[in-house]
């Protein structure tokens, strides 16, 4: 992974924790949840926590809640717009989600 990717992904975690401190709804929305997501882009495997509505990068968990399987480019792709997830998920095949329903619906608001 390059150091770009690296660079986006760290932007967009401060990103999504600062809106969760402006935003009390959404802040709402996630009290109490803990989720681990593992973010498998091949070269690169990254664990994110999800915990006191604060989303960081963690060591390995051995059973994530969220499993995202995709490349590096793909992901900065779609954290800056040029690629959509629905259609890297469902025409391309370049974006693989195995979640709840619930934690599907959650991740939204991360790639929003």
């Amino acid at each position: 992974m390059t150091a770009d990717a690296m660079d986006i992904i760290h932007a967009k975690l401060g990103e999504f924790n600062r809106k969760v401190a402006a935003d009390e709804r959404l802040a709402s929305d996630l009290e109490g949840i803990h989720r681990t997501i593992l973010l498998d882009m091949g070269e690169r495997r990254l664990t994110l926590e999800l915990r006191d509505k604060s989303l960081a990068i963690v060591d390995d968990v051995n059973a994530p809640d969220v499993r995202i399987t995709t490349t590096a480019e793909v992901l900065v792709g779609i954290f800056n717009g040029d690629v959509s997830p629905m259609r890297a998920m469902l025409v391309d095949r370049t974006l693989k989600v195995e979640a709840s329903l619930e934690d599907k619906l959650r991740l939204r608001k991360l790639f929003q």
